[in-house]
């Protein structure tokens, strides 16, 4: 039996979080932790174990200094987790960090919510969010 996954997610925009994290959590048995800014991200991450990140690619480089401090060890425990990054098309530079990373997926800007639940499930198998039904 699938136990419930952690995921984080870091997305500058409110909207576009709220927005997945009421569907993920609608479609599926998932805790996912949310912020804004990357210094709490970075804090999450040094005290909690998540099954995957999803992170906004920023203007700067905050989110792929984040998964190079993760992918280093200097983020204990939470080292090896899959890693999903959201933003428009990379530079060559950028593009090159990406993939000596080992970013599973990158989800391109505008995002369709339909693309991110879909990194989720590929990320950490998710169970079905548990329904109710009333007898009528």
């Amino acid at each position: 039996m699938l136990e419930t996954r952690r995921i984080l997610l870091a997305e500058p925009d409110y909207l576009l979080r709220r927005t997945v994290v009421a569907a993920a959590r609608s479609l599926f048995d998932v805790e996912i932790a949310e912020t804004s800014r990357y210094e709490n991200a970075q804090s999450l991450v040094k005290s909690h174990r998540y099954d995957g990140l999803l992170l906004a690619l920023d203007d700067g480089d905050q989110a792929l200094t984040l998964v190079q401090q993760l992918r280093a060890g200097a983020l204990l425990p939470a080292h090896d987790c899959p890693v999903v990054l959201m933003g428009y098309d990379p530079d060559r530079r950028r593009a090159e960090i990406i993939q000596v990373l080992g970013v599973q997926r990158f989800v391109h800007k505008p995002v369709k919510v339909r693309h991110i639940l879909e990194s989720l499930v590929q990320m950490a198998p998710l169970r079905a969010a548990r329904t109710t039904t009333v007898a009528g």
